[in-house]
């Protein structure tokens, strides 16, 4: 199995409990995992609470020497070492299901593995061998309107090989892996008294994300009042399988 290095880029102002209890017991399956922590204005900072909870991770502030701040982001993780064979892009919002997922993801022999949404490539979820990443101009940015983050850089990969949708390696969406998608935004929508994006994936999410342990204390008041603004939304058809039955 191969053991690609995780890259991943992480607004200090918002936690994710769940997907840090999902690096915590699978951290080992990395080379390495790196963080770059991004919109460092924010009033709220939740990077300590991270930090103290992946001791394993390396973690960086970008380099500020991208316009673009993604683009940046990513680029600067890319300059943290060591370097193992394959790149592994991740957003936090892409859940992941029991250990098959990695099982199968990881006996890979494949160039380039990816998630499509939409009817594109998405950087939710991308695994590119490291030689194919080095033989693009490694540009992450957003070319509006024909690209959005990532787009010029999976033009580039696909191509120099076609690569593989995580379907055709018969994983199952909303079995094996689901992207929440919008996470992030959503809290800003609540900070900010505005609708929600796919509400009831949210609010579920929320509501089971807080009863998650290694809590940030403030980031569980956030989650609670979510809670007690919005629906109470308890159940759902299928998500709950993505969360552990044992909190």
């Amino acid at each position: 199995m191969i053991r690609p290095s995780l890259y991943l880029i992480w607004p200090i102002h918002c936690d994710f409990p769940l997907f840090r209890l999902h690096l915590k017991k699978n951290h080992q399956l990395f080379d390495k995992i790196f963080i770059v922590f991004t919109n460092l204005n924010q009033k709220e900072n939740y990077k300590v609470h991270v930090l103290n909870t992946l001791p394993f991770i390396i973690h960086s502030k970008p380099l500020d020497k991208k316009s673009d701040w993604r683009d940046d982001a990513v680029n600067t993780s890319l300059t943290l070492e060591p370097f193992s064979e394959y790149c592994l892009f991740m957003e936090q919002d892409f859940l992941i299901n029991g250990d098959r997922f990695w099982s199968i993801v990881l006996d890979t022999t494949a160039d380039f593995v990816y998630y499509e949404e939409g009817g594109r490539i998405h950087p939710a979820f991308a695994l590119v061998r490291r030689t194919l990443v080095n033989k693009t101009t490694k540009d992450f940015a957003a070319h509006p309107p024909k690209y959005d983050h990532f787009g010029k850089f999976f033009e580039e990969i696909t191509n120099l090989t076609p690569g593989i949708n995580l379907k055709k390696l018969n994983l199952i969406d909303k079995i094996d892996y689901y992207h929440l998608g919008g996470l992030t935004q959503n809290y800003h929508c609540f900070y900010n008294n505005q609708p929600l994006y796919k509400p009831q994936d949210f609010l579920y999410y929320n509501y089971q994300s807080m009863l998650l342990p290694s809590q940030s204390m403030r980031f569980f008041r956030v989650q609670l009042e979510i809670y007690e603004k919005y629906e109470k939304v308890e159940t759902h058809p299928f998500l709950e399988d993505f969360f552990p039955k044992d909190k």
